[in-house]
């Protein structure tokens, strides 16, 4: 069994980098996002003729999305997790409600060592030694340093889980995959006169 300054930083390097993912994977739908939103085509000062339409102009004007934005986010609000339940996303709801547990019990944990160093630390002052055991005082500090990090790591976790159930309601009525590719196709451009150019496009 390791010992608890090796161990609880262990503990705090594989939870930083499992929420890392996770906000990662969250910043990659909201690029796609804005990609779905945006012209498929880049702005050109003259557009080729044969570049595809945006899809947005094949949706309906009174389309009406399938998962409210709005309740999504409110329900990772209030548990995390709700939301991407509520979308259908049922893979990221176990990554959340794992990950917030985790960081709880870390903090719960960290912080009940820092109480009990602090016990002995105050226990350690005497007439002879009014300072007491520094050693204990820097255990003490050390356990809080771990505590306040996974305080930090559960807000950023609700944040991005609030963010990603909003963004996932957004994309659900959209075909958003994750093959996106840069095409260069040659065409030829509309001007006074007809010349032959290159347009570039995104394509899903």
């Amino acid at each position: 069994m390791l010992p608890p300054w090796v161990a609880t930083p262990l503990a705090r390097w594989f939870g930083g980098i499992i929420l890392f993912l996770f906000a990662l994977a969250s910043v990659h739908q909201i690029a796609l996002a804005q990609t779905a939103s945006d012209s498929l085509s880049l702005p050109s000062i003259s557009k080729p003729i044969d570049v595809a339409r945006e899809t947005s102009d094949s949706i309906p004007s009174g389309f009406t999305p399938s998962k409210s934005p709005a309740l999504a986010m409110g329900l990772s609000a209030l548990v995390p997790g709700a939301g991407q339940l509520y979308n259908e996303s049922y893979w990221k709801t176990p990554i959340v409600v794992g990950l917030g547990g985790y960081f709880a019990y870390e903090w719960i944990h960290n912080d009940n060592l820092a109480q009990d160093y602090r016990d002995q630390y105050e226990s350690s002052k005497t007439e002879d030694n009014p300072l007491g055991d520094t050693g204990l005082l820097a255990i003490r500090d050390f356990y809080k340093d771990q505590r306040d990090t996974f305080l930090w790591y559960f807000v950023i976790l609700y944040v991005a889980n609030v963010v990603d159930a909003y963004v996932d309601a957004n994309l659900y009525d959209f075909d958003v995959g994750d093959d996106l590719s840069l095409q260069v196709i040659p065409g030829v451009t509309v001007s006074e006169r007809s010349t032959a150019g290159v347009g570039v496009r995104v394509v899903f």
